[in-house]
Order: C-alpha cells, then sequence, then structure tokens
C-alpha cells in the first residue's frame, strides 16, 4: 500500500531530497559512454534506486534486510536481490554505477568491496560513495555521543583522505 511509503517519506523527509541530490550528481559524472545500469548496493527502502530508475538508469537493487526489501519494493516498482554484496554476481565490466550509500562503513572488508565494484564497472564506470564523515565538526563536537559512532554496526570510519585513498 501507499501508506508504507508515505509514512516513510514522513518519518525520512530528507532522503528524497538527498536521493535527489545525489543522482543528480552521479548523472553529472556518468561520461556518455558508460552503461546505463545501476547497482544500488544496500538499497535500503529505496530512495536512491527510485530516483536513479527515474534518472534513466536501469536499475538493480540488492539488500539483506527484508523489512527494507518490501519496502524498496513498493517504493520503486523493483525487487531489490536478497544478497550480500560478497555474494552478488554479475559479469564483469557491465556496470555503469555501482552506488554504496551509507553501507561500506559496514563492511567486514572495504578493499574487497572496491575491488569487486572496480572489477563490475564497464571502463568509463562510475563509483558513487556516500557515507558520514568521520571529521565532521558534529562528530568532534559531540565526541562519542555522534549517532554515527556505534560499533559494532559501523566497523569503518572515513574522512575525505582516508576516503579518497581507498
Amino acid at each position: 500500500s501507499s501508506d508504507v511509503c508515505s509514512s516513510d517519506l514522513s518519518v525520512y523527509p530528507n532522503s528524497t531530497v538527498d536521493a535527489k541530490r545525489l543522482i543528480s550528481g552521479i548523472q553529472s559524472l556518468v561520461k556518455p559512454n558508460a552503461s546505463k545500469r545501476f547497482l544500488d548496493v544496500g538499497c535500503g527502502f529505496g530512495f536512491f534506486s527510485k530516483e536513479a530508475k527515474e534518472a534513466g538508469f536501469d536499475v538493480e537493487a540488492i539488500e539483506i534486510a527484508s523489512s527494507e526489501r518490501q519496502i524498496a519494493e513498493k517504493m520503486t516498482g523493483l525487487t531489490p536481490v536478497a544478497v550480500s554484496f560478497e555474494d552478488y554476481r554479475c559479469e564483469p565490466n557491465s556496470l555503469g554505477v555501482v552506488l554504496m550509500s551509507q553501507i561500506l562503513e559496514h563492511a567486514f572488508d572495504v578493499n574487497l568491496w572496491i575491488q569487486k565494484a572496480y572489477q563490475l564497472l564497464d571502463k568509463d564506470g562510475l563509483l558513487a560513495i556516500a557515507l558520514p564523515n568521520y571529521d565532521s565538526i558534529f562528530r568532534k563536537l559531540l565526541k562519542e555521543k555522534d549517532p554515527y559512532i556505534c560499533p559494532p554496526a559501523h566497523l569503518n570510519f572515513f574522512n575525505p583522505l582516508s576516503l579518497s585513498t581507498l
């Protein structure tokens, strides 16, 4: 029902704005020759998948949490695959975009994830990563009370330099 999606929008009002902004940024960076295949890793409720689909990408979403998959399906019309990124399979060099939004901080092996994304992307492909900034002023002010400092849910912490190095 639409009640599920509308309630998610009221609980997460910035998610739609964030999704529009991120997908617009991705569109501006994607090279014209890149594949239109778009993988949303850990799609959650589907906000980014929905925007990518509306932007003309051929979206595939993966999500291991069943409640999020159900909501994402209702929101997007897509059927997210219940698989981890480690176990996800597709042809090498076949994706135009791999999106990892608010998920890489949960990965056990970030090097494996980046290597896998690189193998799946075509030569003009784009890896887009969004995650909390460990060097943010909010984290520095809040210290351990920052809601993003939450082991064991968040295993990895990045700042602009460490993410660029990765």
